[in-house]
């Protein structure tokens, strides 16, 4: 069995792929890391409501993010 693995910089990053169950674990991690992964000046808001485009079309997203350096 192969693993994917991501090396950067001397640290080895492993891909991780999780079931439907995991994700409320996985959620709370990248919460926490939103300054990480998007950069220091965004905000986050950790608000699930549904929205609904002019066409129709329906979505639930995990939460929104404002990006100020844009």
């Amino acid at each position: 069995m192969t693993e994917d693995i991501l090396l950067m910089d001397g640290v080895r990053y492993r891909l991780w792929n999780y079931d439907k169950k995991e994700r409320k674990n996985f959620e709370p991690i990248v919460v926490g890391h939103i300054g990480d992964i998007f950069g220091k000046d965004c905000l986050y808001f950790d608000i699930k409501k549904k929205i609904e485009s002019i066409t129709g079309e329906r979505s639930l997203p995990d939460g929104y993010l404002i990006d100020c350096d844009y």
